[in-house]
């Protein structure tokens, strides 16, 4: 996404068969928690119902932030 870009963010955003978005996201603390805000305010045509967050060891394998539908 652009906003991932413009933080520096590396991962992925996916949507799930059951209607859900996946994200994975890695990058700097800070970046990261900026972006985490961003995606909770939801797209501008889109409602995010709920946000479950889950912190883990960077992986390192993202080299940058691609969207898969």
């Amino acid at each position: 996404s652009r906003e991932a870009d413009l933080l520096q963010i590396t991962g992925y955003v996916r949507n799930l068969v059951d209607g859900n978005v996946e994200v994975v996201a890695e990058g700097d603390e800070i970046l990261v928690n900026r972006y985490l805000e961003i995606l909770k305010k939801g797209p501008r045509f889109g409602k995010v119902h709920h946000a479950e967050i889950e912190h883990l060891p960077a992986s390192g394998i993202y080299k940058n932030f691609t969207i898969t539908y």
